[in-house]
């Protein structure tokens, strides 16, 4: 079924652990950044023109016949019936922040069709710079753990025997794995007997009740098959247990560590006759701005912060977060193009080969998000430790994991991409998949 499929995805990605705390952090093979090569020539030349030149006025509404509608359909829905993407003889659609783009982008065999509310810019989003968090220390694994029983233990030497140990255990050559990590090598944890807490990497920290851990699997086996586990944000205030309650002892939990903030991605929910838990995936998040969710590779050199909890009325049964605890060391307001800009530009990266895509399927969501920028050249044959990753916005436009999904086994995405990180501070394409 379409959800366990999903529900398995998502532990997939989110379960990449840390030692002490859920095993060790294997990131995938490295991939090719989404096969971009930086523009050149003639298309260089109009992508500089483009971020140089004029653009209308936000709020501006696009000419008739162009790319944005009002009163368009909200994310998720489809085209009104008999409706069709319109198409241009090149990226010059004007969309407005706020309102509703729809329009085939690009010229001859390479276009893209995008169907989407976009989103407002915040007053003020900035280039971030996140540093190792010195403050996730013994202090912090007894708050997290809110316990004073049993004993704390410095396990960064055991950290470090279990990556020596994988290190060698690596096969050598084009199947070797690297990954990428985002901390140092300090590990500390705690245990009392129904619970553990621990902290590594100075990013990293981790929490699991014993017998509310057993209690999700009891319920998880029995509910796994059905197709209605996901709760959408209009369903989050639903139920005698909701979502929203559920979040908010997440969020205690989370202050253990110093979070405030957090951008959720997917929630759902496992009921039976003796209880309810719910599931959460999420990343970071800063002054209402969340870090990219959805992107279905990571490649060697790229660090993805994520979180993932299991809440149940009682409390957390497991809490994990992943290069997730960076403290801030300097942000700087930037500038960012507008969506009118990011459209023409992808009209000039498609045209000009840096994309190459038929057009089949609808990108259909809008985001502004902070990417964690890639090392693009990372030692080829040791694992990477950063201690610092810097965070940039991006206009995000994709179709949903789900959704890509389905449609990749009707083949509707075959010579296709579902996912666009367009920096936008710069304008560069950073991911095309």
């Amino acid at each position: 079924m379409r959800k366990e499929v999903m529900f398995r995805i998502t532990a997939v990605i989110l379960c990449l652990c840390m030692f002490g705390l859920q095993g060790c952090q294997k990131a995938p093979e490295a991939s090719d950044s989404g096969g971009i090569s930086h523009a050149q020539g003639e298309t260089d030349r109009k992508v500089q023109e483009i971020l140089g030149g004029e653009v209308p006025s936000e709020g501006e509404t696009a000419p008739e016949s162009e790319g944005l509608q009002e009163g368009a359909p909200s994310v998720g829905e489809t085209a009104p019936e008999g409706g069709s993407l319109q198409e241009s003889a090149s990226a010059e659609e004007t969309a407005s922040e706020g309102g509703f783009y729809e329009g085939m982008i690009g010229t001859g065999e390479n276009r893209l069709a995008i169907s989407a509310r976009i989103p407002q810019i915040p007053g003020t989003l900035y280039r971030i710079t996140l540093g190792i968090n010195e403050k996730m220390d013994e202090d912090t694994v007894l708050d997290l753990l809110d316990s004073r029983e049993g004993s704390i233990r410095d396990t960064s030497q055991e950290y470090l025997a279990n990556l020596e140990e994988i290190d060698r255990n690596n096969t050598s050559g084009p199947e070797k794995v690297l990954y990428s990590l985002f901390g140092d090598h300090s590990a500390v944890e705690r245990k009392d007997g129904k619970r553990e807490a621990s902290v590594s990497r100075g990013t990293c920290a981790y929490y699991k009740d014993y017998a509310l851990y057993d209690r999700f699997f009891e319920i998880e086996t029995k509910v796994r098959a059905r197709e209605d586990l996901q709760v959408s944000p209009e369903e989050m205030d639903e139920g005698g247990f909701s979502a929203n309650d559920a979040a908010g002892i997440l969020m205690d939990k989370l202050k253990s560590v110093g979070i405030d903030e957090i951008s959720l991605g997917e929630v759902l929910k496992y009921e039976d006759a003796h209880g309810c838990c719910y599931e959460f995936a999420f990343t970071p998040s800063y002054d209402g701005t969340g870090i990219v969710y959805e992107k279905m590779s990571t490649g060697f050199g790229e660090i993805y912060p994520k979180g993932f909890a299991l809440i149940f009325g009682e409390g957390a049964a497991e809490v994990s977060l992943t290069d997730f605890c960076g403290q801030i060391r300097s942000r700087e307001a930037v500038e960012i193009i507008s969506f009118d800009q990011a459209v023409r530009l992808l009209g000039q990266y498609l045209d000009g080969g840096m994309i190459r895509s038929k057009g089949q399927n609808v990108l259909n969501t809008v985001k502004l998000e902070y990417y964690p920028l890639p090392n693009p050249s990372p030692e080829p044959d040791e694992i990477e430790y950063r201690e610092e990753l810097e965070l940039v916005p991006v206009w995000h436009i994709y179709t949903p994991l789900g959704e890509y999904l389905e449609g990749l086994w009707a083949e509707e995405y075959e010579d296709g991409i579902s996912n666009i990180l367009v920096n936008a501070v710069t304008g560069e394409l950073e991911w095309a998949e």
